[in-house]
Order: C-alpha cells, then sequence, then structure tokens
C-alpha cells in the first residue's frame, strides 16, 4: 500500500513549475501558428491586388463615351439651335462683285465731254439721220456742249493720229492700251497735241469744233471707241453702264 503511494507521487510533478512552463510552451506554439496564418493571408491578398492591377486598361481612363443631346439638354439646361436665326438684318457692307466681262476696262474712266448726251450708240441698229436725213448706225455717243468747251482724255494714252474727215471734222484718235482706241471727233484743228505726245487721264485733247454729219444736234463732240478693231459702246466700255 505505501509502496503504491510512493510511486504514484513520483509520476505527479510536484509545485506549479511545471504548470507554467506548459502554458508558456502553449503560447508560444499558438503564436507561431497565428503568425503563419496572417503570413499566408498577406500573401494571397497581395498575389489578389497585383493580379487586379494586371487587368486595368489604360483605355479604362482616356475613353470618353459621347455626350448625347438629350444629357447636354439635362447637364447644361441650354437646348441647341436646330434652326438657322431669321428675321436678323444683314449689316454687312455690300460686296462689289468683280466683273470679268467687261475686262482689261475695269476702272475708272473720265467722261470726255460732261455728261448731256445728244445721240447714244445705236448697237448696230439703223437710226434716222436728221442731218442727212437718212437711216445709218451711230457707232458712237455724241456729247453736247459749248463752243471753244475742251474734250478730255477719257484715260492715258498717247496721240496715235490726227486727221481731217468730211464727215466728222478734225478727229484725234488716242491709243488707250489694251487693243482700245478712242476717236474724239469733231475737234478744232489747232488745239489737238501732236501724234505721239503721252496724255494723261482727264488730261485736254483738244476744244471741240464742228460734226458736219451731226450739225443738226448743235454743238457736239462724238466719242467712237473700237477694241481690237471692233466697235463697242463708249459707256459700257467705260463702266458707265447700268452697274457697270
Amino acid at each position: 500500500m505505501n509502496r503504491r503511494f510512493d510511486n504514484f507521487r513520483r509520476r505527479v510533478p510536484r509545485g506549479t513549475g511545471f504548470y507554467v512552463a506548459l502554458s508558456l510552451a502553449v503560447v508560444v506554439m499558438g503564436l507561431g501558428v497565428w503568425t503563419a496564418v496572417n503570413h499566408s493571408l498577406r500573401n494571397n491578398q497581395f498575389h489578389g491586388q497585383t493580379e487586379q492591377r494586371q487587368t486595368i486598361r489604360w483605355e479604362d481612363f482616356t475613353t470618353v463615351a459621347p455626350i448625347t443631346v438629350t444629357e447636354w439638354e439635362t447637364t447644361t439646361g441650354v437646348q441647341p439651335v436646330h434652326e438657322p436665326v431669321q428675321h436678323e438684318p444683314d449689316d454687312r457692307p455690300p460686296v462689289e462683285a468683280v466683273r470679268t466681262d467687261n475686262l482689261p476696262f475695269i476702272g475708272e474712266f473720265a467722261l470726255p465731254f460732261g455728261t448731256n448726251i445728244v445721240k447714244d450708240f445705236s448697237h448696230g441698229e439703223l437710226v434716222r439721220s436728221v442731218t442727212m436725213g437718212d437711216w445709218r448706225v451711230h457707232n458712237g455717243v455724241s456729247f453736247g456742249g459749248q463752243q471753244d468747251q475742251q474734250v478730255f482724255a477719257i484715260q492715258d494714252g498717247v496721240v496715235q493720229s490726227v486727221a481731217n474727215d468730211p464727215l466728222w471734222g478734225w478727229v484725234v484718235a488716242v491709243d488707250h492700251g489694251h487693243g482700245m482706241v478712242a476717236r474724239y471727233k469733231g475737234m478744232q484743228e489747232d488745239s489737238m497735241p501732236a501724234v505721239g505726245r503721252a496724255v494723261e487721264k482727264g488730261e485736254p485733247v483738244g476744244q471741240v469744233g464742228h460734226v458736219p454729219v451731226g450739225a443738226a444736234h448743235g454743238v457736239h463732240m462724238h466719242l467712237e471707241i473700237r477694241v481690237n478693231g471692233q466697235v463697242e459702246d463708249p459707256l459700257a466700255v467705260m463702266n458707265r453702264v447700268g452697274n457697270r
């Protein structure tokens, strides 16, 4: 009986030291397990975030969906204008059209003898000649004025010829360039410039005299213009007809 009791006491530790050591061992093992689990969780989370970052594309940040008209009206409160503005006055200055049918005579021309036209250009049609008592074409414009009144060059040019015509009196022809030759008819003999002399626009080319074929119209001079040999309306050439 006593021997069995003694053997039992040998197997049972004496005091509290054994329990303290056992508790510490349990704690250390628990810390080790917790550290391992925590480390594993962190690695899994890191790898998951890396994979998620790798799936993000640059287009996700730069692509912008186009806004519709309805969305624009909703977000801004401004409705787009679908119709052009009407009933608004146009205060822009008018633009003068550049003419190309009267080349090379676009520009300023001086009138040779005032604005009193006593007989107009007939455009190739026969018209009544009061002086001659017949019908004939009138290939120029007759300007009425006063005796001895000066006649002016319509543009810059060079005197081409000076001659006396039985029907038109003294005639001075001026070459104004670009194929245009103007004949100033019904001049006084001693008033005209010499052949070859240069004249400027608005410069006198003589004084009015007498036109035998048009004596019924009183004192006047007759202006005839040919372009490359073709008879033209003097007022049209000088941009004096309509919008010319």
